[in-house]
């Protein structure tokens, strides 16, 4: 018996570990093509994850992407975690929420080091039921890149 409680309390724990929304299975990153306001271009890596570089130069010294994460349930309290690749010297990488452009909520403050960093996205957005929304990283400097190689999100409940 004292078996069967520890195979389903480790099964449980494990699946709540399970991403539930994984950077390399993103098919469209939005960028420069799509909106040239957003000042960066963005490449996939070969291990599936994003280049990203502020672009075009002579704008701004910013630049960011967008993904779109389908709708997660934020009473389950999803955490988000990113780590970087590299980032070039001088540069600065900055992670935000947003839905529909209205109602932004930084989730990484400035970084000049790789991480990788965890989020609990209930509580820095105060969003709760289900919601998609746009996951938003930003590169900051002026021909400045960074490489996201994850980016995932799971459920801590």
């Amino acid at each position: 018996m004292l078996i069967k409680i520890l195979v389903a309390t480790l099964a449980a724990s494990l699946s709540a570990q399970a991403p539930v929304w994984e950077l390399p299975k993103v098919k469209h990153v939005l960028q420069n093509s799509d909106d040239p306001t957003y000042n960066a271009v963005a490449t996939r890596t070969k291990n599936g994850g994003v280049r990203i570089t502020q672009s075009p130069f002579d704008v701004l010294t910013w630049g960011k992407v967008a993904i779109l994460v389908p709708p997660l349930d934020f009473d389950r309290h999803p955490v988000l975690t990113v780590r970087l690749g590299s980032l070039d010297p001088s540069c600065s990488f900055r992670v935000g929420a947003d839905k529909a452009w209205k109602d932004f909520h930084e989730l990484l403050p400035s970084k000049v080091s790789t991480g990788p960093w965890d989020v609990d996205l209930a509580r820095k957005t105060g969003w709760s039921g289900r919601k998609s929304f746009l996951l938003i990283l930003i590169v900051e400097g002026p021909k400045k890149t960074v490489i996201v190689d994850l980016a995932s999100i799971r459920y801590t409940e």
